[in-house]
């Protein structure tokens, strides 16, 4: 009996968690960095995606990839929004399926004093 009562409260959580209907999932297997995804705080849920992560200041800006190397013209940039006050982002692009990057920065009100970037965060789209 017992066991029932296991199997029942681990599917309850499964749909009510809605796992089976998204279609953006957090790769964890993918990048040290996004290993721990610094205790999940960092997320992207949709399609159009939306970021979400921490509120620790007072402006934002975010980048999102069709690969891991931002910096190095790599890629293509698909997301790019600074000066941002929410600590969510909702993308107006509907991406094709396969695996995307992102990170956030964090600004003062002034955008004088930068914050280190956070990620990148790799995720997939289904």
């Amino acid at each position: 009996m017992k066991y029932y009562i296991l199997l029942f409260i681990f599917c309850f959580f499964l749909f009510s968690c809605d796992l089976f209907n998204l279609a953006v999932r957090i790769d964890n297997a993918k990048g040290e960095d996004q290993i721990n995804n610094e205790e999940n705080l960092y997320f992207v849920t949709g399609n159009p995606p939306e970021f979400s992560w921490p509120d620790e200041d007072n402006y934002y800006w975010i980048l999102a990839c069709t690969t891991i190397d931002f910096d190095n013209g790599g890629g293509t940039i698909i997301v790019d929004e600074g000066n941002l006050q929410d600590s969510n982002f909702q993308s107006l692009n509907i991406l094709s399926p396969g695996i995307y990057y992102w990170k956030v920065k964090f600004l003062n009100n002034l955008s004088t004093t930068v914050g280190p970037w956070h990620g990148p965060f790799p995720f997939t789209v289904e």
